[in-house]
């Protein structure tokens, strides 16, 4: 996901520098804003880090204690920036939700404290339980932050989408999913089983980010049509969807219904990783061919001004060959992938690389007219 997000970054530089010479927009507020948070995010991290190794070194219970708080701030930090990407409170330029200043900046210190309270309780606690707290005061803790913070939450998404909105459906979809979170909150405090808690969280966090980078990629774009914007888009939810798929099969397979053992799960999980980076991969340089082609022969392709007959066969041509070669390519990118993919799984691709050989003879023999009428076309 980080380098989904250094990727927005980029393309929303590139929109802005074309920004400036058309017109004023949201580009260069989105991708300023959004370099300095990387930024923040970057520093921070190295001064806790540097802290941490310098500063408490030993294995003492005020060492934890304090490595507990240091990191505990890195990750309200880092939350409470994503927070401000997308309600950004007095720019509303930049902003990726339609929503007023105040009711901007409500939500966003309502989401400060809540994250606040809740990332503090998540890293002190375990600290605490180890140097003697009793369980079942903990639990009862966080069975009451929880509910809390949810309330909390929910009332922050009501300021952000009060009725009659467009937003309405997106808001219903946020409150949804803060129920949901509760709920299944109680019941791993109950269980003090969090495995559960943990994928659906997960799975909540990649949709989120995806939506984060969507929005981003729309705004930085300016109302201009770029290609490299549109294939990043698709690629983050490609790439979210295979995310979220991940953690489903474990949450259900796993955790759930028990359908294989966590040992098990242990031992197949690098493959299925591995064969769903794969995938993402090779659909992103699908995309990026697609986009790459679209940039470099767009004004090629175009419609040729009346009477320039030679540049009218020159984008005869292009219009001819471009779609068969960039299907050409993306496919065999696809198809490689696929295979890679299917053989982190474990599944033996010999046969179904011999019957792809086969299939390819056939077809070649069978599209030579279909060939030599493209090719005798060009020329």
């Amino acid at each position: 996901m980080g380098a989904l997000w250094v990727v927005a970054a980029l393309i929303v530089g590139f929109n802005t520098k074309r920004a400036r010479s058309t017109a004023e927009g949201a580009a260069i507020q989105v991708f300023q804003l959004l370099l300095r948070d990387v930024l923040s995010v970057v520093a921070l991290f190295v001064g806790a880090f540097v802290a941490v190794r310098i500063l408490f070194p030993n294995d003492m219970p005020l060492d934890h204690l304090s490595v507990a708080v240091i990191w505990g701030f890195f990750r309200w930090w880092t939350a409470v920036r994503f927070v401000a990407v997308v309600l950004r409170p007095g720019v509303p330029k930049a902003r990726l939700i339609p929503a007023s200043d105040s009711a901007a900046l409500s939500a966003f210190r309502l989401s400060a404290i809540v994250l606040g309270v809740g990332i503090s309780f998540i890293s002190i606690v375990p600290v605490l339980l180890g140097g003697g707290l009793q369980a079942p005061a903990a639990r009862a803790l966080a069975l009451v932050i929880g509910v809390v913070e949810g309330a909390i939450v929910l009332v922050a998404l009501r300021i952000l989408f009060p009725r009659g909105q467009s937003q309405q459906s997106l808001g219903l979809v946020l409150k949804c999913a803060v129920v949901a979170v509760i709920i299944v909150w109680t019941a791993s405090v109950l269980a003090l089983e969090f495995s559960t808690y943990h994928s659906v969280v997960f799975c909540l966090q990649a949709m989120g980010g995806a939506f984060i980078l969507d929005r981003i990629l729309v705004v930085g774009a300016n109302g201009m049509v770029n290609p490299y914007a549109v294939a990043a888009r698709r690629v983050v939810w490609l790439a979210t969807a295979l995310a979220v798929t991940f953690g489903l099969t474990k949450l259900m397979l796993v955790q759930l219904f028990h359908v294989i053992s966590p040992a098990t799960w242990s031992r197949v999980q690098p493959g299925y990783a591995n064969a769903f980076l794969i995938t993402a991969t090779g659909f992103a340089i699908y995309e990026g061919i697609k986009a790459w082609a679209k940039v470099r022969f767009g004004e090629a392709l175009a419609v040729p001004t009346p009477g320039d007959e030679q540049t009218g066969k020159v984008a005869s041509r292009l219009a001819t060959v471009m779609p068969i070669t960039v299907g050409f390519g993306g496919s065999l990118v696809l198809v490689v992938a696929i295979i890679l993919a299917l053989s982190e799984l474990g599944i033996s691709v010999g046969p179904l690389i011999a019957g792809a050989g086969i299939i390819g003879l056939a077809f070649s023999f069978g599209a030579q007219a279909l060939i030599r009428d493209v090719i005798s076309g060009l020329f």
